[in-house]
C-alpha cells in the first residue's frame, strides 16, 4: 500500500465518522431543501416537520423535529419552535425563518437558507480535504521519527559512541543527544506536550477572549490567514444579502449577522456598523478596512448609490469564494513538493547521522 492510497483510507474514514455524527450539517441542509420542496408543493408545515422528522436518520434531529412539530401544534411560529432548539437551528437559521413568515415569503427564505449552508458546507468540504494531506504527511514525520527517537536511535547508541577513534559528525551528535534525551525525558516530554496541546485548545476554543485571540490569529497566519479571511467576506455577503432580500431591516440585518458569524473579529466589525446605520448613515464609510478590501468597499458603496445592495453582495460572495479556490488551489501544488523536500531532507539527515562515522573509519584505516 502506497502512501496516497492510505491517505485516501484515511480520509474516506474521517468523513464516514462525520456522516455518524450525532446532528451532522447534512442532516439540516437535506431537511431545509426538503421542506421547500414541500411547502412549493402546498403541503402543510406540521405534515411536512413531521414527515422529516419521521425520515429523519439522527436520533437527536428526529426528537428535536418531533417536538418542533408539536409546538406548531399548539399554535406556535415554527420560528419560535426552533428557537428552541439552538444547539440544532443557529441564531441565523432562526431569523431568517422569522424573516419568512413576516413576509410571507417562507419558501423563499428556506431556498436562501439552503443554498447559504450548502456553499458553507462545501468550502469547509475542500478546505479540510485540501489542509488533511499535508497534516497527514507531517503527523506522519512527527510520529516514525518520534518512533525511531524511542526505539530505533538507542539500539544504535552504542554503535555509534563506539567510534572513538575519530570525532563524530555534528549530526551524528546531535542525533545521539536527541536519543539521549528522549531515552530519559520521553515518558515526561510526550505526555506533557499532549497535555499542553490540550490545555492550550481547551482555553483558546472554550473560553470567550481564547476564541477572540484564536479568531483573530488565523486571520493572520501566513498561508490560510488569507482564505480564511475570503471565507469569511463571503459569509458576511451570503448572510447578508439573503437578510436583505427576505424585507429585514438593514440595521436588523446587521445585527443577525453580527451574532451569526463564525469568526469574533468579524462579528465585533459587523456588530460595531448597526449604530451607524440606526443614525442615518451609510455602511461603506465605516466597514474596517483591515477586514473588508478597497475593492468589497467600493461595490458596497455603489450598491448603495444605486439602491442594489443585494446584487453587489451577492457578486461580492461569488468573486472573493473564486478568489479564495484558487489560492486554495496554488496553495496546495506548492505543498506537494515542498512536503516531498521536507521527508527527503529528514531521510538524508538520519543516512548522513547513520553514515558518516563509518566513512570516516574507513578513511582512517
Amino acid at each position: 500500500m502506497n502512501l496516497e492510497t492510505a491517505f485516501s483510507m484515511f480520509q474516506v474514514t474521517c468523513y464516514m465518522f462525520q456522516d455518524v455524527m450525532a446532528i451532522s450539517e447534512q442532516d439540516k441542509i437535506t431537511f431545509t431543501r426538503n421542506l421547500s420542496v414541500m411547502a412549493k408543493s402546498g403541503i402543510p408545515l406540521l405534515e411536512a416537520v413531521l414527515s422529516e422528522g419521521k425520515q429523519a436518520r439522527s436520533a437527536d434531529f428526529k426528537r428535536a423535529l418531533f417536538a418542533v412539530a408539536e409546538d406548531i401544534r399548539r399554535g406556535e411560529r415554527f420560528s419560535a419552535a426552533l428557537a428552541k432548539h439552538p444547539g440544532v437551528f443557529g441564531y441565523f437559521y432562526v431569523h431568517v425563518i422569522e424573516a419568512g413568515e413576516r413576509s410571507g415569503s417562507l419558501e423563499q427564505n428556506l431556498i436562501y437558507l439552503f443554498e447559504q449552508m450548502s456553499a458553507a458546507r462545501e468550502f469547509r468540504k475542500e478546505l479540510t480535504g485540501a489542509l488533511l494531506y499535508p497534516a497527514f504527511i507531517l503527523s506522519a514525520v512527527v510520529v516514525v521519527g518520534s518512533l525511531m527517537a524511542y526505539f530505533v536511535l538507542p539500539q544504535l547508541t552504542g554503535f555509534l559512541s563506539s567510534f572513538e577513534g575519530a570525532e563524530l559528525p555534528f549530526v551524528t551528535r546531535m542525533v545521539l543527544a536527541f536519543s539521549d534525551v528522549t531515552q530519559h525525558y520521553g515518558p515526561l516530554i510526550f505526555p506533557g506536550l499532549f497535555a499542553a496541546c490540550a490545555l492550550l485548545y481547551g482555553i483558546l476554543a472554550q473560553t470567550r477572549p481564547g476564541r477572540d485571540v484564536s479568531d483573530a490569529m488565523r486571520l493572520h497566519l501566513p498561508i490560510i490567514g488569507g482564505i480564511l479571511q475570503r471565507a469569511y467576506l463571503v459569509q458576511f455577503s451570503k448572510m447578508l444579502a439573503t437578510l436583505l432580500k427576505s424585507g429585514i431591516p438593514m440595521h436588523e440585518s446587521l445585527a443577525i449577522v453580527g451574532n451569526g458569524l463564525d469568526n469574533a473579529v468579524f462579528k465585533k466589525s459587523a456588530l460595531a456598523l448597526v449604530p451607524h446605520i440606526l443614525a442615518g448613515q451609510p455602511l461603506s464609510p465605516f466597514l474596517d478596512r483591515s477586514l473588508f478590501p478597497p475593492l468589497y468597499i467600493q461595490m458596497m458603496e455603489v450598491g448603495e448609490k444605486s439602491a442594489r445592495i443585494e446584487q453587489n453582495l451577492d457578486y461580492l460572495a461569488e468573486f472573493y469564494r473564486k478568489e479564495m479556490e484558487y489560492r486554495l488551489k496554488n496553495i496546495l501544488t506548492s505543498l506537494e513538493p515542498l512536503l516531498l523536500i521536507l521527508v527527503g531532507a529528514v531521510v538524508l539527515f538520519l543516512a548522513l547521522a547513520l553514515f558518516m562515522p563509518l566513512y570516516q573509519t574507513i578513511g582512517t584505516l
